[in-house]
């Protein structure tokens, strides 16, 4: 997304809204992980962490998962 001005990017996050297969992406637009993300798998330290939800739902749960392992 970095190179693709607002339109394409509004463009693109309305096509993927309706693509109905698996797809693996990376960008640092945090407005277009919440449009087009439902499931984001996380990969640590050998581990894969499943969240249903969008890019700030992820953000949450993962903080709080941190969270409660330094408790």
């Amino acid at each position: 997304t970095n190179h693709l001005d607002l339109e394409a990017c509004g463009w693109l996050e309305d096509e993927l809204k309706t693509y109905i297969r698996i797809l693996v992406f990376i960008s640092h637009c945090q407005d277009f992980l919440n449009g087009v993300c439902t499931i984001i798998i996380h990969i640590e330290k050998k581990r894969l962490i499943f969240i249903v939800g969008n890019y700030d739902l992820f953000v949450k749960t993962l903080l709080d998962l941190l969270e409660n392992q330094m408790k």
